[in-house]
């Protein structure tokens, strides 16, 4: 059982580490176009060494490489691994080892949460229906969003 346990902490770390998708979209938003900020500086190394910019880092490519690296984190990456989770939560469940109770609301943007996680499933699913409402969102933002715009920009701190 131990065992088993440490196996599940692991994967509840790692959810967390890549759960910013499923925050509010205006957090999800900051903290993305924070890390786009990095991947640009990254691709500008790679150009001033002469080195092929890797996936995502090439500023010049624009707004396109923001939206498409966030849908696709949210697509490729971070769902699969939140509703494989989800999955093992449930059946943790059945032994009694995911038992959680959430007392307090959770904000989440635009979607409404339960009022009580009863267990670590119930809050994965929420988190996943917050996490694709945001994937919408990034695919809904206009040509010319000031926020992506200053992302683009060299050496842009996202307020």
């Amino acid at each position: 059982i131990e065992g088993i346990r440490q196996s599940l902490m692991c994967r509840i770390i790692r959810m967390a580490d890549i759960s910013n998708a499923s925050r509010p979209f205006t957090v999800a938003k900051v903290h993305s176009l924070n890390v786009m900020r990095e991947f640009f500086r990254t691709g500008d190394l790679e150009r001033g060494v002469g080195l092929e910019i890797g996936n995502y880092r090439d500023r010049r490519l624009g707004e396109v490489t923001v939206r498409d690296c966030q849908v696709g984190f949210i697509e490729f990456l971070v769902k699969d691994f939140a509703e494989a989770l989800t999955n093992y939560a449930r059946y943790m469940e059945g032994d009694g080892l995911c038992t959680l109770v959430q007392d307090e609301p959770v904000e989440v943007g635009h979607v409404e949460p339960p009022a009580r996680f009863e267990c670590l499933s119930d809050c994965l699913v929420g988190m996943q229906t917050v996490m694709y409402a945001n994937k919408e969102l990034w695919k809904e933002i206009p040509k010319g969003d000031p926020d992506i715009m200053l992302c683009l920009e060299e050496g842009r701190l996202i307020p």
